[in-house]
């Protein structure tokens, strides 16, 4: 009895040692062999940090899976005579999670999911239960578990990394021309231009700039690209400012378990966020510069933050003309007064990267230097990034904005 109980533990534990390394393998393999589209689990600090990167999550997963398969195996698993059959059965399983994983990778994209968390989990998930379910049937006398290991790990990075190129390459508009300007540090900085139809009255400019995760080739195509194009087909020649261009950042920052490490954020902020508003102000007056009388700016996130610090130092000269500032804020430093243009923010009520009482501390010292229209409409639910029904209504209410902006008539009342 001892003896059996002893060749289980080290079965599984063998198992639980496999799905952890292979859940590594993807999570280090995927920024490598996709680095321009990965938003950044895996960076050079990684090997100073092993623990903050996901390999909590991964540890847990493949706890959890080792624990399950080894309690079906040794439940309801055919006997050693049945080998066949099990190997089989378990083939089977297999392959329908492979399938629905792989399959969900271009759904997930072309919905639009800004992020690629889905995607490594589900690829760690995968590999994981292949592997390790490999190892607990046994399947160590027929096959040898590491060529199978490798094989497996090869074959899913082929099949994901093809099923992840289709749906990012296929869904996003693409702008119709592109600038540049020069940045402090002497790059160019790209602006993606968004033309409006041939028919369309000659609306507001829209300048946009983008979040931390925006600067990402995914989310600016999945996301700021879509939304760019919509404000477009709407009228408005619209501005996409990548003002992280000239900046060689490690991974955007993103260095906690996927998610944004506003600590880093901060600290790189207090660095270069003089510069990221030089460089607004730049692309916004080469906007100017192209006979746009009304010029609307959108800032998400971090690029809000950014906006309204470059609309602070350009208003004396009369633009922007207003200023929509999606899940984000003000800066304590931005001197503000009753020259600065019309401004509404939308926040969700639930965002953690950006609490909603930042908002509220803006919106309060902007409304007391005189800034003569400042509003807030909160968004129940919404955490950082809006979702579902509040993603598309966030967009019909920049469009009521842009839309009174664009009318001669509202354009008056606004800068008064």
């Amino acid at each position: 009895m001892a003896r059996r109980l002893s060749r289980e533990a080290a079965k599984l534990a063998t198992a639980f040692a496999m799905m952890l390394l292979a859940g590594v393998i993807v999570q280090v393999a995927v920024p490598l062999l996709l680095p321009s589209v990965t938003v950044a689990f895996v960076d050079a600090r990684v090997f100073r940090s092993w623990w903050g990167f996901g390999l909590r999550e991964t540890f847990v997963q493949a706890l959890c899976a080792s624990v399950l398969l080894g309690v079906w195996y040794n439940a309801f698993g055919p006997q050693q005579t049945d080998g066949s059959r099990r190997q089989h059965a378990l083939m089977m399983i297999a392959a329908f999670f492979s399938g629905a994983a792989l399959l969900s990778i271009p759904v997930c994209l072309a919905l639009r999911v800004p992020t690629l968390v889905i995607f490594v989990w589900v690829a760690q998930t995968l590999l994981q239960l292949i592997v390790g379910g490999m190892t607990t049937v046994k399947l160590s006398h027929t096959v040898r578990p590491w060529r199978w290991t490798a094989f497996l790990t090869a074959t899913s990075m082929v099949c994901i990394a093809a099923a992840l190129a289709v749906g990012y390459y296929l869904p996003a508009p693409r702008p119709d021309g592109t600038f540049t300007v020069t940045g402090p540090n002497g790059s160019p900085i790209a602006i993606d231009y968004f033309s409006p139809p041939e028919n369309a009255d000659n609306g507001t400019a829209v300048v946009i700039f983008h979040g931390v995760e925006g600067a990402t080739p995914l989310v600016r195509r999945a996301v700021h690209y879509v939304n760019a194009k919509a404000i477009s087909e709407r009228g408005h020649p619209t501005f996409f400012v990548r003002y992280f261009d000239d900046f060689d950042y490690d991974n955007l920052m993103l260095l906690k378990n996927g998610k944004l490490d506003v600590d880093e954020i901060e600290r790189i902020r207090l660095e270069d966020w003089r510069k990221w508003v030089s460089i607004a102000c730049d692309a916004i007056e080469e906007v100017k510069k192209r006979d746009h009388d009304r010029i609307a700016i959108i800032g998400y996130s971090l690029g809000c933050y950014v906006a309204t610090a470059a609309t602070a130092e350009l208003c004396e000269k009369g633009y922007p003309d207003v200023v929509v500032g999606n899940f984000g804020a003000v800066w304590p430093e931005v001197q503000t007064g009753p020259g600065f243009p019309p401004i509404h923010f939308f926040h969700g009520e639930k965002d953690e990267v950006i609490p909603i009482a930042n908002v509220f501390a803006a919106v309060q010292r902007m409304r007391a230097s005189g800034v003569p229209s400042v509003e807030l409409t909160t968004i129940p639910g919404q955490g950082h990034t809006p979702e579902g029904p509040a993603s598309y209504q966030l967009r019909i209410d920049t469009e009521k904005i842009l839309g009174k902006l664009s009318s001669p008539h509202e354009a008056s009342q606004a800068g008064q």
